[in-house]
């Protein structure tokens, strides 16, 4: 599962692994446990949000009669 940093917590970490999943997120700054994760992985979560982001921006075709 792709997060966001501010996501970074042991309780989301546990959830995540308790659904069969692998938590992709980077650690907070100052956080105690340190954490392997895929920078490359992590970059789709950037190409997914401006998708996303992209499609919300693009007005709604309206049929002006």
């Amino acid at each position: 599962m792709l997060a966001d940093k501010a996501c970074d917590a042991e309780w989301t970490r546990a959830m995540i692994k308790a659904q069969d999943a692998v938590p992709i997120m980077p650690d907070r700054r100052g956080a105690t446990a340190l954490h392997a994760f895929s920078r490359d992985l992590y970059r789709l979560r950037n190409q997914v949000e401006r998708f996303f982001k992209q499609i919300q921006t693009v007005p709604a075709h309206r049929n002006t009669q």
